[in-house]
């Protein structure tokens, strides 16, 4: 399912993408850190996606044409690394390292499979997504009525 189960997981995304993009957009090709995902064929970027979808972090991932491997993990972490300095270029890196932190020590797609394993019921995973959403929606509502403290 990997779902963001809340509103902060799915800001938080969006400044990883916003720094992505941007990165990629505005760093010329030759430019780049050397070991960010390369275009593959076809075959190579399905079975990079089913990989993904099976192990998710602990995938191996096909990085060249020639079928090298290596895990998910450092890839992400490589483009972490490329990437943050345009985070915090573009305002984003409280957001950036809250993507981090979601996505690399607790990543919400294994919460869901842990769910799923112990209870074999999407029906129970999604409600521990409406569970962590109305609990940081508690949250954020009592902050906002105590002025923060």
């Amino acid at each position: 399912m990997d779902a963001q189960p809340t509103i902060s997981h799915t800001v938080a995304l969006g400044g990883f993408v916003r720094a992505l993009i941007t990165y990629l957009r505005e760093t010329p090709v030759q430019e780049r850190v050397s070991g960010l995902p390369q275009t593959l064929n076809s075959w190579f970027e399905k079975e990079n996606h089913y990989q993904a979808s099976r192990c998710g972090l602990d995938a191996a991932f096909v990085f060249d044409n020639e079928g090298n491997t290596c895990s998910l993990r450092s890839v992400l972490q490589t483009v972490i690394d490329a990437i943050r300095p345009v985070a915090e270029e573009l305002g984003q890196a409280g957001y950036f390292e809250l993507f981090c932190e979601h996505v690399v020590k607790d990543p919400c797609y294994a919460r869901q499979r842990a769910i799923y394993k112990q209870t074999n019921s999407l029906r129970k995973v999604t409600e521990s997504l409406v569970a962590e959403l109305a609990a940081e929606a508690a949250e954020s509502c009592y902050t906002v009525l105590d002025g923060g403290r």
